[in-house]
């Protein structure tokens, strides 16, 4: 979620966040980087077990791996009380 700004990669939502697979579990998606995005409840049962392109929904912003940069800014920027130990 840091890493899309909190926000919804298909409505840039800030309210009721989930995490979305792009290529759903029940289809052998998988945890990681290129695959989950933060989305929106509506958007994610809009979207369901289907890819971005079966349901019709483009993404605002393409999921990438972040790096230590990404990360430090977005965290100086929203902060993360719960990660201030390990930084």
């Amino acid at each position: 979620m840091i890493r899309d700004g909190f926000k919804c990669v298909y409505c840039e939502s800030p309210n009721k966040l989930t995490l979305d697979h792009l290529i759903p579990k029940s289809r052998g998606g998988k945890n990681d980087w290129f695959n989950l995005v933060t989305c929106c409840e509506p958007c994610n049962k809009k979207k369901g077990d289907k890819t971005p392109e079966e349901s019709g929904m483009t993404l605002l912003r393409k999921p990438t791996k972040p790096n230590y940069f990404t990360f430090l800014k977005r965290y100086l920027e929203h902060g993360a009380p719960d990660w201030d130990p390990y930084l």
